[in-house]
């Protein structure tokens, strides 16, 4: 039987242990891990940049939260079977409004790049996290993320462009995400309860919805 892949771009620097308790059955999970950014890099740029480690055609793509604004970049450039966005924004019309409200500042790229590998309550608090577990998770993370490119990250999806959404993308999102508020989204999918951090701790649900709709991919 032929192999089939599902390729995904986690979080904000986050790695790939985010994604610990997703499984789709009869799919490989194969994860693009981050490539160098130059600073002159945009959005658009980077997803392209990304893009390129993907060998298949017409792949299957997941990316959650800043990694869904990837994958949605990705469908403009290339062709894609299906695109899966999990507590993220599909163009700039759904930004979070953290990032709108401070959209002058941010694009400054000025604050202290150590801020970004720094843990505290009010961001455990527009991530989800809640249990010792979801916190540690975020910290080791974090601790592990690349300071630079996590200020970079912020100026791109401050600065971001796109206006479009394709037909191919599917958007799963939590109705109590504080990071993207869930009112500024237009989701397929609504999980009650769902935090930003949902992709760990309501990921039984997010695996039955992608099954679900792999599912008229396989019978097409």
């Amino acid at each position: 039987m032929e192999s089939k892949n599902i390729y995904y771009i986690s979080g904000m620097g986050a790695d790939e242990s985010i994604f610990h308790n997703i499984h789709i059955k009869g799919y490989n999970m194969v994860y693009l891990p981050w490539v160098k950014h130059e600073s002159k890099d945009d959005l658009e740029s980077y997803a392209v940049k990304m893009a390129t480690q993907i060998k298949e055609e017409n792949p299957i793509i997941m990316g959650l939260s800043f990694g869904g604004m990837l994958t949605s970049e990705i469908t403009n450039h290339i062709a894609v079977k299906k695109a899966f966005l999990i507590s993220s924004s599909k163009n700039r019309f759904e930004m979070p409004g953290l990032v709108t409200m401070n959209r002058w500042l941010a694009s400054l790229n000025i604050l202290p790049h150590f801020l970004y590998n720094t843990p505290n309550e009010i961001m455990y608090y527009y991530l989800g996290a809640e249990t010792a577990e979801e916190k540690g998770l975020i910290y080791t993370m974090m601790n592990k993320a690349n300071g630079a490119f996590m200020g970079w990250i912020v100026k791109a999806m401050a600065t971001w462009k796109n206006e479009k959404t394709n037909s191919n993308i599917v958007h799963i999102h939590g109705d109590k995400d504080k990071l993207i508020e869930p009112e500024k989204v237009k989701a397929d999918y609504i999980i009650k309860g769902g935090s930003h951090l949902m992709i760990y701790n309501r990921a039984d649900e997010i695996n039955a919805i992608i099954t679900k709709e792999l599912s008229h991919v396989d019978n097409l």
